[in-house]
C-alpha cells in the first residue's frame, strides 16, 4: 500500500495580495486535492495518477489542476473575495474549501468524460462481465476512487 495517498497541491500564481495570502497568514498553508490515507484505493489512485510498467498513466488530478489553473486562480482573486465580504462565507478557509470543492468536482467531471488512454477491449470486456456500471470508463470500476477524491487544507 501507498502510505498516505496521492495528491495535488495547490498554490495560486502571485498577484498582489490574494485570499491565498490571507489564509497563510491564518495558518493555512495549502489547498490539498487528492485520494487520501493507506488503503486499496490509494494505490489504484497512484498508479494511474503516475503510471506503472503496466498501468498507463491516466493523471487525473495533476493534469485537471494544469488545465484549470486559470479558472481557479480567477476564483481565489475576483469571486471568494468577493464572497467573504458579503457574507456568503464566513472565513478565509471556508473560502478554500468552497473552492476545494470545485476542483474535486472538474477532477469527477474529467474522469466520467474519459481520461486517455482508453481501456482495452478485453477490460472493458471483463467490466461488462463484472456487471459494473460504466465498463468503458477508465478510473471508475466500482465507484471507489471517484468518490475518494477529496480535498483538505494544509495547515502550519
Amino acid at each position: 500500500m501507498i502510505k498516505g495517498g496521492v495528491k495535488v497541491v495547490y498554490v495560486p500564481k502571485p498577484a498582489g495580495k490574494t485570499l491565498f495570502d490571507m489564509a497563510k497568514e491564518r495558518g493555512v498553508t495549502t489547498l490539498e486535492i487528492g485520494v487520501f490515507g493507506n488503503s486499496d484505493v490509494t494505490d489504484v489512485a497512484m498508479a494511474h495518477e503516475y503510471g506503472t510498467r503496466t498501468v498507463p498513466k491516466r493523471s487525473f488530478l495533476r493534469d485537471t489542476l494544469k488545465l484549470n489553473r486559470k479558472k481557479y486562480d480567477r476564483i481565489l482573486k475576483e469571486r471568494l473575495p468577493q464572497m467573504i465580504k458579503r457574507g456568503w462565507v464566513g472565513s478565509v478557509a471556508g473560502a478554500l474549501e468552497g473552492l476545494g470543492t470545485i476542483i474535486v468536482a472538474d477532477v469527477r467531471k474529467r474522469i466520467l468524460r474519459g481520461i486517455e488512454p482508453a481501456l482495452k477491449p478485453e477490460t472493458v470486456a471483463r467490466k461488462r462481465r463484472q456487471g459494473l456500471a460504466r465498463p468503458k470508463t477508465a478510473l471508475y470500476a466500482t465507484g471507489a476512487l471517484y468518490n475518494a477524491i477529496k480535498a483538505r487544507l494544509g495547515r502550519k
